[in-house]
This record gives structure tokens, sequence and C-alpha cells, in this order.
């Protein structure tokens, strides 16, 4: 697992599984496949083929240990190489899910199939992205946690893909709130 430390705000946690183990969720330097700078996390099917990659993203507290005790009101992916050569020799399908704080309430699912990159033919893939704004102002109705699942399917199937371009919004805290509530009771009032 992969953890990404704030010293405030949601700590989040990568976890992956279902392809070889080695460098699998590791950040990688390649700017062919990575969409802004030159790293993503690293993906790479080369240990045969009708495999499925299962990515948990969870929010939570990082304090020696994780706790998945935290919520975000928005967030968002981009899963890179996404591809797709024929439908006997390899392709790729992905989706992810996006669940409330408790871990088991959906509150979307979103589905993308492998395409070949037009610039590069069947050397690579497209880029996806995958995100959802709740517009929540309780943990209990924010993302804890986010499922993405991309099945690797056919003969052809030692390949590369990545995740990239992770970000979240928090919950606007309670006073935040009340202050932006105010600020619109007295422009209101000012009418």
């Amino acid at each position: 697992a992969n953890f990404v430390d704030f010293d405030d705000g949601p700590d989040i946690r990568f976890t992956a599984g279902g392809l070889a183990t080695g460098d699998q969720g590791k950040a990688h330097s390649n700017s062919g496949i990575a969409t802004s700078g030159s790293s993503y996390l690293r993906y790479r099917n080369n240990s045969g083929n009708n495999k499925v990659l299962t990515v948990t993203i969870t929010f939570g507290t990082y304090d020696g240990s994780f706790t998945a005790d935290q919520a975000v009101q928005a967030a968002g992916f981009t899963f890179n190489n996404l591809s797709f050569i024929s439908s006997t020799d390899f392709t790729m399908n992905a989706t992810a899910q996006f669940f409330k704080l408790d871990g088991t309430t959906l509150l979307s699912t979103q589905t993308a199939a492998g395409a070949a990159d037009p610039d590069v033919g069947d050397a690579g893939g497209r880029d996806v992205y995958f995100g959802l704004d709740t517009g929540a102002t309780s943990l209990a109705d924010g993302i804890g946690k986010i499922v993405l699942q991309v099945t690797y399917s056919g003969s052809d199937v030692n390949h590369t893909a990545g995740m990239d371009d992770v970000g979240f919004a928090a919950i606007p805290e309670p006073a935040s709130m009340a202050l932006l509530g105010m600020g619109g009771l007295m422009m209101w009032r000012r009418r």
C-alpha cells in the first residue's frame, strides 16, 4: 500500500492487487504515459492473459498506521493508456466505483472501454478521467473510497498502464460553511 500523508485534511492510501508483484503501484517515470509531468503510478500486466487489476483509493488518517475515517467532497483521477488492439489480441475495460465513508453505499459507477491512441496506433491507449463531486457538507455524505477495476483480456497482454492526476477536495469545515452562509445572508439583506 502507498500512503500520502498531509499535515491537515484527509490522507490518502492506494492499495492494488490482481497483477504480478514487483513495482506495481509505485511511482514510475515515463512522459509517454504520464498525463502531467513525467511520473505516474505504474500498473503493468506482464504475467499472462485475462487478469483483473483492482486499485482501491481510501481517504483517512495516517498516524503511524492508516485509519479509513475520512471522506472528501470530490475526488478524481486519470487512468492512462487504457488500450484496445482487437477483441482476440488485447482489450482493456475499466470500472470506477465511488463509495461513501461507510464503504458499502455506492455513490456512482463509471465505466470506460479501451481504445487505440490514434497518434501511436496499437502501441498506446487512451487516457480516461474518472471523477465525482458529491457537494457533501458532512463526512457521512462524502466519498470514503474509490475502487477501480481494470480487466486485461486477450492473448497479447504485456501492457503498461497507470494512474495519474489524482486529486480531491476536502469537505468544508462547519466554521467555513457558517461564514459562507453569513456572507450570503449579508448580501441578501443589502438588497
